[in-house]
């Protein structure tokens, strides 16, 4: 006759078999297949699969130095680093590890192609956005890992390594002209005679196209330029001895646009005058 006691310690043995079994089974049939929580039938493609509308998924949290910790790392290993608020993954080897941080915003919900510039462009950017600096850090943009432009963190002055040295004097293009900016910073191209304007200098070349002698002359200034009343005038005449007298200017005929220059002598047809004007 068998003892209860032994007959029930028998049977709860084979019970506990049964469930382990049962586990393998189930382990085996979730490998060869693929595990959904939250979702009856995970995607195919996903060796698993979380589905929820309440619960997100929580990654381990630790500082860089509990990072720093992990014994052989493995490639690939995600954790949420507490001291930089950053997830972060291993790219290197488990003896080498190199941690890399995601993409993260400082804003709740943020967009990251709203905030990191791409290669192939940015969408969605903002009267705020820019590339740069929050801090007193210089920006540097450079090539071939050379840095070529920098950006001063305090005064915004701009430097580039093709500008320094000695300076260049290649012959002018018909096209070629000066960088010029205004009172807002925008940069455009410009003729010479802008910066001559700027410099408070204007000159000209005048012609008698007519069939008589001249004996005056009224000399108008290029539009945009604005004649000083104690400016100061030189007159060069390109003529023969029909300009006897030195020409001058006629007293009070100086205008913002225009002055005058007698020529006591006359200026004979088809000879001219050089004129500059330098406003103080």
């Amino acid at each position: 006759m068998i003892r209860a006691d032994i007959s029930i310690g028998l049977l709860l043995r084979c019970c506990v078999v049964a469930f382990l079994l049962h586990l393998g089974v189930g382990e085996l049939s979730a490998q060869s297949r693929n595990v959904g929580i939250g979702i009856a039938t995970p995607d195919p493609s996903a060796l698993l699969e979380l589905s929820s509308t309440q619960k997100g998924m929580l990654a381990p949290r630790m500082s860089t130095a509990q990072r720093d910790a992990i014994a052989l790392p493995a490639t690939s290993l995600l954790i949420y680093n507490t001291t930089v608020s950053a997830y972060q993954y291993n790219i290197g080897t488990p003896v080498a590890p190199v941690w890399v941080t995601l993409m993260w915003t400082q804003a709740p919900g943020g967009n990251a192609d709203k905030l990191y510039w791409s290669l192939s462009g940015n969408d969605s950017l903002q009267a705020t956005s820019y590339m740069g600096s929050r801090d007193t850090s210089t920006v540097r943009f450079g090539t071939n890992g050379v840095v070529r432009m920098t950006i001063a963190p305090t005064t915004g002055a701009i430097a580039m390594q093709s500008l320094s040295g000695v300076s260049q004097r290649p012959a002018l293009a018909t096209n070629d002209g000066i960088v010029m900016a205004d009172a807002t910073g925008a940069l455009s191209k410009r003729d010479a005679s802008d910066l001559l304007a700027k410099l408070g200098i204007a000159s000209g070349r005048y012609t008698n196209a007519t069939s008589d002698p001249q004996f005056t002359v009224v000399v108008s200034l290029p539009a945009g330029f604005a004649l000083a009343q104690d400016a100061s005038i030189t007159i060069t005449p390109e003529a023969s001895i029909s300009v006897s007298i030195t020409p001058v200017v006629v007293s009070g005929s100086r205008t913002a646009t225009s002055f005058t220059v007698s020529f006591p002598g006359g200026l004979n047809p088809n000879e001219s005058l050089n004129w500059l004007v330098k406003n103080p």
